[in-house]
């Protein structure tokens, strides 16, 4: 179940970078031939992540709580799929939505977009999540000194 949980957190990161790519290339194709296809490829990516960063960032004092939280996320990657569609890149924006899907129902399922930011619900580490071995620190390499005349024998 682990890794299921670990591949949907791996698909949501690289639905969120799909996103941005979808974004750009909308505002490249349909932006026409002036400036404001620039403006376009790079606002719509930036005001995608300001929102996101603002509204949906795990740490962020502005979160959305759930259902608000699943639905704006929904809608992003809708506007994704749109995007993708608007630049004429059918097949890949079909992609994205049931990609999409799947990880917004596989979110609710694990219970990954219910969790908030620090100091609002997010559980603090416990025992079986520390690094280091149960007995104590564990095993160190003990430091072994050189001696002086082996060192300087090596840079003859």
């Amino acid at each position: 179940m682990a890794s299921l949980k670990a591949g949907n957190l791996l698909l949501a990161f690289a639905l969120e970078v799909a996103l941005l790519i979808a974004l750009s290339l909308f505002g490249w194709v349909r932006g026409g031939d002036g400036g404001l296809r620039y403006g376009l490829a790079v606002g719509l990516p930036v005001l995608a992540i300001f929102l996101w960063g603002v509204l949906a960032a795990p740490r962020s004092a502005r979160r959305l709580e759930m259902p608000g939280l699943i639905v704006f996320k929904a809608a992003m990657f809708a506007a994704g799929t749109l995007a993708f569609w608007g630049a004429g890149q059918n097949f890949i924006g079909a992609i994205f939505g049931t990609l999409a899907a799947v990880h917004l129902l596989a979110s609710l399922a694990f219970k990954q977009v219910s969790v908030s930011a620090v100091g609002r619900g997010y559980p603090s580490p416990g025992p079986s999540d520390h690094p280091l071995p149960k007995g104590g620190e564990g095993k160190r390499r003990k430091a072994t000194a050189r001696s002086p005349a082996g060192s300087s024998a090596r840079r003859r």
